[in-house]
C-alpha cells in the first residue's frame, strides 16, 4: 500500500475518527517516513461507522484501535496490515506486523492516562502511581490487554510527561507539515 501511495498519494482513501488524531498520525507518519507526499493523501474523518465505510468499499483502509475492529478481523471480513505499537502485540494478534518490523521507524501509541492538577500533593500522586503500577502487573489487567489487543505502555507520571512532550513535538511537526496548524502548539 505504501508503494502505491508513493506512486500516487491519492490512490487510497483512508477513514479515521477525527482530525487531528492518533489514527491520522498512524497513517501519515509512516507515509512521510516512506517518502509519500502526505499533503496529497486522502484521509477522511467520519463521526461514526468507520468499519461500515470499509466494508461498503467507500474507503480502501482505515486506522482504528484493534479492539474496535477485532470481530471483523476474526471473521476474515478485513485484514490487519499493521499495528502501530513499538513491538508486536501478543495473543491472536502476534502475526500482525508493526511499522518497525516492516523497516519503518514509526510507533504511535494510542495511550490513555489519568490526569490530575499540577499541584497535586506528593502523597496523593504516590498513591495513584503505586496503585496504577500494581494494576498494570495484575492478571485481570493482563487478560484485558490480551482480549482487547492493547500494548503495555504503562509509565509512571514523570516518564509519561516526557513521552507526552515528545509526542506533542512530533504531532506539531507533522500537523505543521500538513498545513493543519496556524501556530505551533506549546507543550
Amino acid at each position: 500500500m505504501l508503494a502505491k501511495l508513493k506512486a500516487d498519494p491519492t490512490s487510497v482513501t483512508f477513514a479515521i475518527s477525527s482530525i487531528p488524531s492518533n489514527d491520522q498520525i498512524n497513517i501519515v507518519a509512516p507515509a512521510i517516513a516512506s517518502g509519500v507526499d502526505a499533503k496529497r493523501m486522502r484521509i477522511v474523518p467520519f463521526s461514526s461507522a468507520l468499519n461500515t465505510q470499509l466494508l461498503g468499499g467507500h474507503v480502501g483502509a482505515l486506522s482504528t484501535p484493534i479492539s474496535e475492529i477485532a470481530p471483523l478481523l476474526r471473521s476474515g471480513q478485513v485484514r490487519a496490515l499493521s499495528v502501530s505499537s513499538p513491538e508486536r502485540l501478543g495473543g491472536e494478534w502476534a502475526n500482525v506486523p508493526t511499522w518497525r518490523s516492516m523497516g519503518i521507524d514509526v510507533a504511535v501509541l494510542h495511550w490513555r492516562g489519568l490526569f490530575a492538577p499540577p499541584d497535586m500533593p506528593a502523597d496523593a500522586l504516590k498513591f495513584w502511581e503505586d496503585g496504577m503500577a500494581r494494576l498494570s502487573k495484575s492478571e485481570p489487567w493482563r487478560k484485558a490487554m490480551e482480549t482487547h489487543g492493547w500494548y503495555d505502555a504503562y509509565a509512571p507520571s514523570a516518564t509519561f510527561r516526557k513521552d507526552m512532550e515528545r509526542e506533542i513535538a512530533l504531532y506539531t511537526k507533522i500537523m505543521a507539515e500538513l498545513g493543519l496548524l496556524k501556530e505551533p502548539a506549546k507543550p
